[in-house]
């Protein structure tokens, strides 16, 4: 459990305690203690990125995908953790229900643009005919 190995090493390099992690991370104690003693299987993306977030290290890191705990800056933003949690939610659907979804998603768009073009006015250059 790699994972749980790193997060143990950098909260003792920085004399974090359970409850510092809580605290930092919004989880439950329970959750910490789960992911902390390696009773549990790796944490879901989200409650690692929590994790990482609230740590100052890089999810890959902590993943073991790399040595080096710096967070990268990246050129490309780098979603939420609201935006990862909808992502896993969404990818957690059958077909159908995110085909579902994906339907409102496109009526919401066609509808905000309808919207936008009967907000413009007649004549966007007041005073030419």
């Amino acid at each position: 459990m790699i994972f749980t190995e790193r997060l143990n090493l950098v909260m003792n390099a920085r004399g974090w305690r359970q409850i510092d992690l809580c605290k930092a991370s919004g989880l439950t104690s329970s959750q910490v203690a789960y992911i902390v003693k390696g009773k549990t299987k790796d944490p879901t993306i989200t409650t690692a990125a929590r994790i990482a977030k609230a740590l100052n290290v890089s999810l890959d890191y902590l993943a073991g995908l790399k040595d080096d705990p710096a967070i990268e800056r990246h050129t490309a933003p780098v979603m939420e953790i609201e935006t990862v949690r909808l992502v896993e939610d969404f990818e957690s659907l059958p077909e159908e229900g995110r085909g579902a979804i994906l339907d409102q998603v496109e009526f919401q768009k066609m509808k905000s643009l309808r919207a936008a073009e009967t907000s413009l006015p007649d004549n966007p250059l007041p005073g030419i005919a």
